[in-house]
């Protein structure tokens, strides 16, 4: 079945899996269970670079590093919603270079059908670009510091991006360190922070990041 560029694939076995590609590099692959009867595990094979390692974190997602533990990959932390919209259990295990997504079909009250997600984010070059920005930042502080004081006023003159900047804390050295922390693990900043990172990219323009050396991080942050 296709609908606005959307396919959706019938597992013959109570369940049917619709994987939908985003333009920031992430892939949705939503997974519909019509009842009691689906299944209540989902696999996926994970392709993870020689040297490399898969783990679950804390917070439930997954993240996929290289050799040099730098992220390739994340897969953020898996959420399922019945019929009602109301939560159903759900975690993702990792064994041998294959993600599982764990669903708890037994939960009292439960209604289907249920839908269940794990969002794989595949850091594409842009966050590679702007991981090493961010590193370079930390080499020139001298010529960084007088960028960010020049950036600061452009950014508070522009009402729109000044209302984001705040909620970032309202300095520049603060936008980076969460700007780290994406780059890391996207999953670990809440989704509050991430509206206001991608607003401040957006509202600030190119050619204001780019004034202080970020333009890969423009890229990723505006990406959606």
């Amino acid at each position: 079945m296709e609908t606005n560029g959307i396919v959706s694939y019938d597992n013959n076995n109570g369940s049917m899996t619709v994987p939908i590609a985003h333009t920031d590099g992430s892939i949705a692959i939503s997974t519909v269970l019509t009842g009691p009867s689906s299944p209540r595990s989902f696999a996926y094979p994970l392709t993870i670079p020689t040297g490399g390692n898969a783990s679950v974190g804390d917070s439930g997602a997954v993240t996929v590093t290289d050799s040099t533990g730098t992220p390739v990959a994340i897969v953020d932390a898996p959420w399922a919603v019945d019929a009602r919209g109301a939560s159903v259990p759900t975690r993702c295990v990792v064994t041998n270079n294959v993600i599982t997504q764990e669903i708890v079909l037994d939960t009292p009250g439960i209604q289907f059908s249920i839908v269940a997600d794990p969002d794989l984010w595949t850091v594409i070059r842009n966050a590679a670009g702007c991981a090493a920005e961010i590193a370079a930042l930390a080499l020139a502080s001298a010529k960084v510091v007088q960028a960010f004081v020049r950036t600061d006023k452009i950014v508070r003159a522009v009402s729109k991006a000044v209302y984001w900047y705040n909620r970032l804390g309202g300095s520049w050295s603060k936008v980076v360190s969460l700007l780290k922390q994406y780059v890391k693990n996207r999953s670990s900043l809440s989704k509050a922070q991430l509206n206001a990172l991608e607003g401040l990219f957006r509202e600030s323009g190119k050619i204001v990041i780019n004034f202080i050396g970020l333009g890969s991080c423009w890229q990723l942050m505006t990406a959606r």
